[in-house]
């Protein structure tokens, strides 16, 4: 049921970009494609998501032991991990960062400055993932992530460091228990 739900949700999130690219006119749609990246910043993306991933483990144990709450049992490879992989780690990764560092980010920077698109594409991150059945403790984390994962896109000028490292944060992550 999981995976179902995350494949609903990146098909409507996938239709909410296509809308707001459409609304943008054809050149952000071009755009929110963003360029090509090197190899290296590639390996810089996907270090930096492995990185957002320890620091969002250790947030989320001192918050939940904060409150009472053991967030996290070690590790298990599910039965279904390559289709647990493509549901939480592969389709999110793209369909996400085209979201919020593609689309959104075209349209916010045709009204606020740089940093503007970078906190606000952040919180909108941060808000999918509450929506998507996140719990309350994770938005935080999601903010930090989407400002990393903004930062890679603002530096790059391309979507996919911010996707490798969105991939490689999400891969580890769907095997933690």
């Amino acid at each position: 049921p999981n995976l179902l739900l995350g494949g609903l949700f990146s098909c409507a999130v996938v239709l909410v970009g296509l809308i707001a690219a459409a609304t943008l006119g054809r050149d952000a749609w071009i755009r929110s494609f963003a360029g090509p990246a090197s190899p290296r910043a590639l390996v810089i993306g996907a270090a930096a998501g492995a990185a957002v991933l320890v620091v969002n483990v250790i947030l989320l144990g001192l918050l939940g032991s904060l409150l009472g709450q053991d967030l996290w049992n070690g590790f298990e490879v599910p039965a279904a991990w390559p289709l647990v992989l493509i549901a939480t780690a592969v389709l999110p990764a793209l369909v996400e960062e085209w979201l919020c560092r593609g689309v959104l980010w075209t349209g916010l920077r045709r009204i606020t400055s740089e940093k503007g698109t970078l906190v606000m594409s952040s919180i909108l991150f941060a808000m999918l993932h509450g929506l998507g059945g996140g719990r309350l403790l994770e938005l935080p984390t999601r903010f930090l992530a989407g400002i990393v994962f903004g930062l890679l896109r603002s530096k790059t000028e391309s979507l996919r460091p911010g996707i490798a490292a969105h991939f490689v944060n999400n891969a580890i992550a769907c095997f933690l228990k």
